[in-house]
């Protein structure tokens, strides 16, 4: 199963901090590669490293759950 919401929500996230990838995933304890992935939506995104990725970022993890609440199209009534 891909996480691309998950994904987009990390990539905007480090975009709109103007850091790297290799930045990120050195503050954020993973490797360049793995992050990468994350990104991508090509491996799922557990907890421990939601809450690492927000440390990195600087911000609360319900700023990453409010990006993720901005790129996900609306729900059908």
């Amino acid at each position: 199963m891909k996480d691309d919401f998950w994904g987009q929500a990390v990539y905007r996230c480090r975009k709109q901090r103007g850091m790297s990838l290799w930045q990120a995933s050195k503050r954020a304890g993973l490797s360049p590669i793995y992050l990468f992935l994350i990104e991508r939506g090509r491996i799922p995104l557990r907890l421990d490293e939601f809450v690492g990725i927000s440390k990195a970022f600087n911000t609360p993890p319900l700023f990453l759950l409010y990006e993720i609440d901005q790129i996900m199209p609306p729900r059908p009534n």
